[in-house]
């Protein structure tokens, strides 16, 4: 009887970890998708369906804008405003289109990934990224070390599909798990979240600025004295990239986890599949990572002594002082 309790019990964990799980990807109808109006597919299509499809739309505009142009920065371009729109279709305009319920923690989910938009949109917009002549720097190199054929299929299946695909995930499944419970209120680990989501926001505007401001000093923007010996040095060690490398990119992943948290006060679960956009943006950041400090540390001498002593992403203490090496 204990063994049959037990099993039971183990049945019923894994249930309650799987059951928020969108089946409905499965089982909405790809017929609805196809064989009916437009019109009826938005009232009767799953939020998280027709999210999917949208993420779907944009990925295929923006792999044949790569195609046409010559250039593999579209999606970067709509990193910052793609999440939103994905948030705001199932917290509200599929809700109030279909007459179902709404709410108020998935309308709160939304309204955060706003600020975090509008935040990356404006640091993207001063640095010249919308303008279309420009390219992340990375894709060249890539573009460079693969053959033709698997720059081709890295450019669809990676650049476009993936990442497309990998924003949906982080920005959509937990606004998703949070909309199908509306009846579920609103308690204090949401303001929990919420503030740390804000902090981490807060920390990510400041880092960016003081990248912003040493970039202007280093290429003559804005004329000012090398006292840290940073500009001489070639990169940015003071102020919070003190205590991490890239305090940005921390703040980035750590508020996508947070996001993901959300779901967990509306589900009663916390360890569940809204987790899996959080985890592979986090490997999506390792890996991008890699890639920047080794064209960094090839550029600039001192990059490596920096890196023995500064924590990579997780903030710590460290003692370390540019003017100390020149």
């Amino acid at each position: 009887a204990a063994e049959h309790s037990s099993q039971r019990m183990t049945e019923e964990a894994a249930w309650a970890v799987a059951s928020p799980l969108p089946w409905v990807l499965v089982q909405q109808g790809w017929d609805d998708l196809f064989n009916s109006s437009f019109e009826h597919f938005v009232r009767a299509a799953d939020p998280l369906f027709a999210s999917l499809m949208l993420a779907l739309l944009f990925a295929t505009v923006c792999y044949w804008l790569s195609v046409l142009t010559g250039n593999c920065s579209w999606v970067d371009r709509g990193w910052s405003i793609f999440p939103a729109v994905y948030a705001w279709t199932i917290a509200y305009a599929l809700p109030v289109l279909q007459g179902t319920e709404l709410s108020s923690r998935a309308l709160l989910m939304a309204t955060l990934q706003t600020l975090w938009a509008m935040r990356l949109t404006y640091n993207f917009y001063r640095k010249d990224g919308y303008d279309t002549s420009t390219e992340d720097y990375r894709w060249p190199i890539i573009r460079n070390l693969l053959p033709r054929p698997a720059w081709e299929v890295f450019k669809l299946l990676f650049i476009a599909l993936y990442q497309m695909v990998l924003i949906w995930m982080f920005a959509a499944l937990p606004v998703y798990a949070a909309q199908q419970h509306p009846h579920v209120p609103l308690r204090s680990v949401d303001a929990v979240l919420g503030v740390v989501f804000l902090i981490l926001l807060g920390f990510e505007t400041v880092a960016d600025q003081q990248q912003w401001n040493f970039y202007a000093r280093k290429y003559g923007v804005e004329k000012d004295a090398d006292e840290s010996g940073e500009l001489e040095a070639g990169f940015l060690s003071s102020g919070l990239f003190r205590y991490s490398r890239h305090p940005n990119f921390f703040c980035e992943f750590s508020q996508w986890w947070v996001m993901a948290l959300f779901a967990g006060p509306a589900t009663g679960v916390y360890l569940s599949w809204t987790l899996a956009g959080a985890f592979l943006l986090n490997l999506l950041f390792l890996g991008s990572t890699v890639v920047t400090e080794h064209i960094t540390a090839g550029k600039y001498p001192l990059y490596t002594q920096y890196q023995n002593q500064v924590s990579m992403l997780i903030p710590f203490f460290s003692s370390f002082q540019v003017h100390d090496y020149l």
